[in-house]
C-alpha cells in the first residue's frame, strides 16, 4: 500500500536515517576509519583546490564507500540475528560483504590517486 505523502512526517524521516548513520559510526570502527579518512580527503581537496568536477568525483566516491560500509553493517547484523551460531556459509556472506567494502575502497584510493597525484606534482616543480 502506498502512503500518501505528509510533509509533516519528513523531519521523522531526517530524525530516523541520522540515527541509524550515528548508530553506525559509534558501533564500527571500520566507519569511523573511513570517516576520518574523507575528512582529509576533503581537507586535502580544498588545499589543493581541485575542481568542481574533481570535488564531485572525490564526493561520490567517499559516498560510495560509506554507503557500502553501512550496507555492510546492515547485513551483516541481520546475518547475526537470523543465524546467531558460526556457520560457513554465513562467515562466506560476511566475508564477501567485507570484500565489496575492500573493493569500493581501493577505487576510491584510485581516483583520489588519479585526482590529487597532478596537484601533488605540479606543487613540487
Amino acid at each position: 500500500m502506498v502512503k500518501d505523502f505528509d510533509p509533516r512526517r519528513v523531519p521523522s524521516s531526517f530524525r530516523y536515517a541520522a540515527r541509524g548513520f550515528w548508530h553506525v559510526i559509534r558501533t564500527e570502527q571500520n566507519l569511523r576509519i573511513h570517516v576520518a579518512a574523507a575528512v582529509i580527503v576533503i581537507i586535502l581537496a580544498l588545499y589543493f583546490n581541485v575542481s568542481g568536477l574533481e570535488l564531485a568525483v572525490l564526493l561520490l566516491a567517499i559516498g560510495l564507500v560509506l554507503v557500502t560500509e553501512v550496507f555492510n553493517t546492515v547485513a551483516e547484523d541481520f546475518l547475526d540475528i537470523i543465524h546467531p551460531a558460526s556457520h560457513p556459509t554465513v562467515r562466506r556472506i560476511k566475508d564477501a560483504l567485507a570484500g565489496a567494502v575492500l573493493v569500493m575502497a581501493l577505487v576510491a584510493l584510485g581516483v583520489g590517486v588519479l585526482i590529487f597525484l597532478p596537484h601533488l606534482l605540479a606543487r613540487l616543480d
